[in-house]
């Protein structure tokens, strides 16, 4: 599959979800993520490894820095602000807007797919 076709496919699996349902929901036990901060976990439903950052850091350009590259099923915000994850690193390419409070399963070709993430 060429490049334009793979960004295509990443842009139509994040942008559906937004425009027209929420991802699922994931079954994560709230308390595993800190307050205020952004979690992603390796399995779906908040389930396997899981790394966060708190909202003072800001966000996380590249996710290889952290052995998390592309490895992420579900995500959790536990803040009062969006999150952002994004495909590449440097905060490039289709982006994810997680809303304050969610914990969603990551849908489609966006699950094992992020290399980023901000505050937005």
């Amino acid at each position: 599959m060429g490049l334009k076709r793979k960004l295509l496919a990443w842009s139509v699996a994040i942008t559906a979800p937004l425009l027209f349902a929420a991802p699922s929901a994931a079954h994560a036990d709230a308390s595993q993520c800190p307050g205020n901060a952004f979690c992603l976990w390796q399995d779906s439903n908040g389930n396997g490894i899981m790394v966060w950052a708190p909202l003072s850091l800001g966000g996380q350009p590249d996710l290889r820095s952290w052995s998390f590259n592309d490895i992420a099923s579900s995500v959790g915000n536990k803040s009062d602000r969006n999150a952002c994850i994004y495909q590449d690193i440097n905060y490039q390419g289709p982006v994810l807007v997680v809303p304050p409070h969610a914990f969603y399963n990551l849908p489609g070709n966006v699950n094992d797919a992020a290399s980023s993430f901000k505050w937005c």
